[in-house]
């Protein structure tokens, strides 16, 4: 019998005796606490270590699984998860390994118990993380271990006074844990969105995964954007993206994902979003054109994406941006550009009529446009892959000897002017600026092709670094006015001076 008749041991384990049911559940609460201050650090790291094993082979069963992981998720990141359940089949593949974890190591005694490795698992949920697939430190165990240590004695309580019966709170599905640190960011696919946006060539270990939620908040963002661009009557002024709201995440974290991995062009026709993104090249959220103009751009680049945009009339959606003046006209195009390598593009292109809306382009019509010089650019490239077509190419090439200024433009090199695939990662970043004007796009394409040279025989390193330092700055100084020679005065010799003293 315990100190005070309150616990009283028969046959190896302690029963409570007639207390009341808080006293039961202090008792054995306190006791359990008792029996956990006693383990030694080799207990303790092969009970941590077994917990593991178990939540990675219960996360992994095929019948429960999902349930598991669903109940895991309101608790834990999800990288922790997946840890634990690749650690678990791990150690399913080695039954050494797996009795070492579960058993104790055997006959090898607590030394050598301390002195092996650390599961992947547990030093993962040790460490401190803040990436953008997992925030991770001490603050946010304390609230996670408070958080079971609340539930414990819920479920210990509920218990024991109902007969084995869980409680109501707990068979629903154990509530979300709120971290505070994490506050209210938008978690998508188990990755950060704004912490994502932060670090784009983040290695991401599932990003199919990560491009789901984008692509399902995609779809909800697109309509709301509308209805509140309508709604304040702010199309011309509406902010070109802002990094803290919902919307301007998502946009940012689709640019930066598809530019870091244009592989998932695939995974975007695949599942049949493709006519998401051509249909709202000139929406009037112009972070929703952006987007869209970016996405069609990185689909155009591959063949996957080309398959999907045969499916159905893209080249009209995306001809119907660049007529009405959308902001990224260029990419647009740039798109077409690539979508007349397919002779059925081609032919959409000719019902379409998108060759008389480039050669409109060419004669002057894109001086109305942002960045004039890179949509004639792509007009003219655009125009010539039309012309190389097999079938349409006659037609086209018809249509553009009645024009002056293709004659001009035929055999000229517009490459300087082009925008590359890359100008669309920035696209959000960098949407309130225009072309500053054909003579500094000419000097730092100059500057590029001169540093990529190699320095002249005989010239010393030192010499060609500091060319190419001052060409960096000549590249980011800002354009100043003309200044005009004014000719001086020439200087004389000094001349005699009749004296003037008298004689």
């Amino acid at each position: 019998m315990a100190e005070g008749g309150v616990l009283k041991k028969r046959a190896g384990e302690w029963e409570p005796a007639s207390l009341s049911l808080a006293e039961r559940e202090a008792a054995s609460l306190s006791l359990a606490e008792q029996e956990a201050a006693t383990l030694s650090l080799a207990e303790r790291r092969r009970l941590r270590e077994a917990a593991c094993a178990l939540i990675g082979r219960m996360a992994a069963d095929a019948a429960h699984g999902e349930g598991v992981l669903s109940a895991l998720s309101r608790l834990l990141p999800a990288v922790l998860i997946e840890t634990m359940q690749e650690g678990a089949a791990k150690a399913d593949a080695t039954p050494s390994a797996a009795a070492l974890a579960l058993a104790g190591g055997g006959g090898g005694g607590e030394g050598a118990d301390a002195m092996a490795p650390q599961s992947a698992g547990l030093r993962l949920f040790d460490e401190t993380q803040e990436n953008p697939e997992l925030v991770w430190d001490n603050q946010m165990r304390a609230e996670l271990a408070a958080c079971l240590d609340s539930l414990c004695r819920e479920l210990a309580s509920h218990l024991r006074s109902s007969k084995n019966i869980p409680p109501p709170s707990l068979t629903r599905g154990v509530p979300p844990l709120q971290y505070t640190q994490l506050g209210s960011d938008l978690n998508l696919g188990g990755v950060w969105v704004a912490r994502f946006v932060r670090q784009p060539q983040w290695a991401l270990r599932k990003p199919g995964r990560f491009l789901d939620g984008l692509l399902k908040e995609w779809a909800l963002l697109v309509p709301a954007a509308a209805a509140a661009a309508l709604a304040e009557q702010q199309f011309l002024s509406q902010p070109a993206c802002d990094a803290s709201s919902v919307w301007g995440s998502v946009c940012n974290a689709l640019v930066a994902l598809l530019g870091a991995n244009p592989a998932l062009a695939r995974e975007v026709a695949a599942r049949g979003a493709a006519p998401q993104f051509t249909a709202h090249c000139a929406h009037v959220d112009s972070r929703v054109a952006r987007v869209a103009c970016a996405v069609s751009l990185t689909l155009a680049g591959s063949q996957p994406g080309l398959q999907a945009l045969r499916r159905f009339d893209s080249v009209a959606q995306l001809t119907s941006a660049v007529a009405s003046r959308c902001e990224r006209a260029a990419l647009v195009l740039g798109a077409l550009t690539k979508m007349a390598a397919l002779p059925d593009l081609v032919g959409q292109a000719m019902r379409c009529g998108l060759p008389g809306l480039c050669l409109r382009l060419v004669e002057g019509g894109s001086n109305t446009y942002d960045e004039p010089p890179a949509v004639r650019a792509h007009a003219v490239q655009l125009l010539r892959a039309l012309a190389a077509d097999a079938t349409h190419g006659a037609e086209v090439t018809s249509l553009l000897e009645t024009s002056a200024a293709w004659s001009e433009l035929r055999a000229q090199a517009v490459d300087l002017f082009l925008k590359s695939d890359h100008s669309g990662l920035s696209l959000l970043e960098h949407a309130g600026r225009r072309a500053s004007g054909v003579g500094l796009l000419a000097l730092s394409a100059t500057n590029a092709a001169a540093l990529s040279r190699p320095p002249p025989a005989g010239a010393s390193s030192s010499s060609f670094s500091s060319v190419a330092h001052s060409s960096t700055l000549v590249g980011k100084a800002k354009p100043q006015p003309p200044t005009f020679y004014q000719p001086q005065p020439p200087v004389l010799p000094p001349q005699p001076q009749p004296s003037t003293l008298p004689p």
